[in-house]
Parts: C-alpha cells; sequence; structure tokens
C-alpha cells in the first residue's frame, strides 16, 4: 500500500467517527454527553484535507479516544502499523514488489462481461487500457461462445447518439476492432458492444476516456548521485503549464523494485523532472536496472476539473554503469508532517 492509500483510509476511520456520532445524535441516543468532543471530532474532519497535511492546530491531548469504537480502533490500529511501515522510505521511492498490480498496472481496464440467457456462459469486452492518449487507437477484443457477429457504438457518455459504428472481425476465436484515434472524441467515451449469439444479441457496455496529451515524455539523461538518492532527470516536452505527476517504475531485470514519484510545476516547452530512487532499494547484485511504467499526469488545478495524462516516447529506459557506492547510505527520516499523522493514528488506535 502507498502513503495516498493511507491518507485515505485514515480519512475513512475518522469520517466513520463522526458519522456514528451523527447518526445516535439524529435518533436522540448519543454515544456520550460529552458533546465538545463530538465537536473537536467534527472540526478535525472538516480541516483534514487528503492527500495534504494533517490539521496543524489540532490537540490531541483533549480527544476522547475512549468513545471510539472497538472495531474502528482496530482498523486504525492496523493502518497505523502500515503507515509507520510506510515512512520508514521517502514518498518519493516506495518499495515495490510482484503483489502491488496498481502500481504495475496503472492504466489497467479490467474487463466487463454480460451473461448469456441463463448466466451460465459470458460475453467478455476486453482494452489494453483504460485511458487513452492521442493519436492512439482504441483496440478491443470481445469473446464468448458462439458468436456469430459483433457490432460497436461509439458514443460520447453525455450524448448518447453513436459518435461513429462499426464491426469487429473474427481473429483467433475471438473478435478484434480498432477505433481510429482522432482529436474529435470527447474525453468520457462509452464503448456499447452488440455481440450476436444463437441469433439474439447481448449488449455489452464500457466506458473509457479519451485525451489529448498534456505533456510528452521524451527521454532520461544520465542518472547522478544525490547524497543519500540516485537521481533520473526526466526529459518532458509539456504542452499545458501546471503541476505534473511523474511515476514510473524501477526494475532489476524483471523484479520490480521501487515505485518512484515526482512533482513539480512546469511551464509550456521543454523542461526538466527529476525522479529519485532512494538508496535502500538498491544492492549489490543488481546490474540490469530499468525504468518502466510511465505515468504523466497534470494535476487538477481546482475541483472539478479533472486531472489529465500525458504520453510517452519510450517504454523503458536502462541504467546503466551507476557507481551505487556513490550515494550516502544513511536511514531515512520521516518528515515532521509524516510523523504527525504517526502520532495522531496511534493515539486513537491506543487510547
Amino acid at each position: 500500500m502507498n502513503k495516498k492509500v493511507y491518507f485515505a483510509a485514515f480519512t475513512t476511520v475518522i469520517a466513520l467517527i463522526v458519522l456514528l456520532f451523527w447518526r445516535d445524535k439524529n435518533n436522540k441516543n448519543p454515544v456520550t454527553s460529552e458533546t465538545k468532543t463530538e465537536q473537536q471530532l467534527e472540526q478535525v474532519t472538516a480541516q483534514y484535507n487528503p492527500g495534504n497535511e494533517l490539521p496543524k492546530k489540532v490537540n490531541k491531548k483533549k480527544l476522547e479516544p475512549k468513545i471510539i469504537p472497538v472495531a474502528l480502533k482496530s482498523a486504525t490500529a492496523i493502518v497505523a502499523k502500515q503507515y509507520e511501515a510506510a515512512i520508514q522510505y521517502p514518498a518519493y521511492s516506495q518499495p515495490l514488489n510482484e503483489s502491488d498490480h496498481d502500481r504495475l498496472n496503472p492504466n489497467a481496464f479490467f474487463p466487463v462481461s454480460s451473461p448469456i440467457g441463463d448466466g451460465s456462459q459470458k460475453v467478455t469486452l476486453q482494452l489494453g487500457q483504460y485511458y487513452f492518449i492521442y493519436p492512439e487507437p482504441i483496440e478491443l477484443s470481445v469473446s464468448g461462445p458462439n458468436l456469430q457477429k459483433v457490432a460497436i457504438e461509439v458514443s460520447g457518455v453525455e450524448r448518447k447518439k453513436p459518435l461513429q459504428s462499426l464491426n469487429a472481425k473474427r481473429e483467433d476465436g475471438v473478435f478484434k476492432a480498432s477505433i481510429k484515434g482522432s482529436e474529435a472524441l470527447p474525453r468520457e467515451l462509452q464503448l456499447k458492444v452488440l455481440a450476436q449469439v444463437d441469433n439474439k444479441i447481448v449488449p455489452v457496455i464500457a466506458q473509457v476516456k479519451y485525451m489529448q496529451p498534456s505533456a510528452e515524455l521524451i527521454t532520461f539523461a544520465v542518472p547522478y548521485s544525490d547524497n543519500d538518492a540516485m537521481a533520473l532527470p526526466a526529459k518532458l516536452e509539456v504542452y499545458k503549464s501546471g503541476v505534473y505527476r511523474l511515476r514510473a517504475n524501477l526494475f532489476n531485470g524483471n523484479t520490480p523494485l521501487a515505485h518512484l514519484v515526482a512533482k513539480l510545476r512546469l511551464e509550456k516547452g521543454t523542461q526538466t523532472l527529476p525522479l529519485k530512487a532512494h538508496w535502500s532499494v538498491f544492492n549489490a547484485s543488481q546490474r540490469q536496472l530499468n525504468l518502466r511504467n510511465f505515468q504523466v499526469e497534470l494535476m487538477s488545478p481546482k475541483p472539478g476539473v479533472p486531472n489529465q495524462f500525458g504520453r510517452s516516447q519510450i517504454e523503458s529506459f536502462d541504467i546503466n554503469d551507476f557507481q551505487y557506492d556513490s550515494l550516502q547510505q544513511v536511514p531515512y527520516q520521516a518528515t515532521q508532517q509524516e510523523q504527525q499523522r504517526l502520532d495522531y493514528l496511534t493515539q486513537l488506535a491506543n487510547p
């Protein structure tokens, strides 16, 4: 789990506590007569903004953890333990293993199925990814028993009128189709598959995103030592100014080592955004290091404005001849904000 997941879990725990107070108050059966404590908890929830810092002015000693239900205490204890393990490493360079599917496949599309008849068999729609960046084509496949014909309707989510229709072609036992990329395609797309099975039509509907690129990852410069981390300068061509987040996964051969994240405001034009890999993810036997799974993201500037994504000209970047002994091998020290989060979670879990 990454730190963002811990923040979300923390928020959920606090929200459940406040919800419990609200419910009992409206039922005229309050959990406690300490209404001041209830107000404090509500203030904590109002002040806490997921992804940012914990409220700086929270007086933790004045909270009354004894009123927190046992189940929520247990949940908070688990989150606190996991978060404590996470902050042993810097946020920009978190350990990665083969079970971290969301990080290894950041743009994965989960297949969508519709039952045939009694539901014992299904028609399944599969795509290679969830969001597409112009000029990428949208390639899909449809599988199922006794498929006779497959038609696809492409429309905007808000406009139900089809933008285009096409028929899939049978290849290797499945039906495949490719929708040509276009600047005219709306961001929110609906794909409606009409599969003919035993002379009956089985519909399968999925939604994907199609975007114009906000920036493009071109390559990486030669890595260099930056105190306790390897710095990997990413070269980007930026089409829209804003705060960018670049993600990549570091591998030794095919073994995942670390999930790397960098965030910086970039202006239009050719810009550099350095990723960093903390010394703790390396060992002396690693000689086939490479970066993969790039994700270029333009962060939302305000509520209601969705994030945008960029694309990459490269699929991987090999790291050669880096001197690992040039890195300062000192344990990572959690930031003040990270320690505050941990202390707060610990107090809630252990009143």
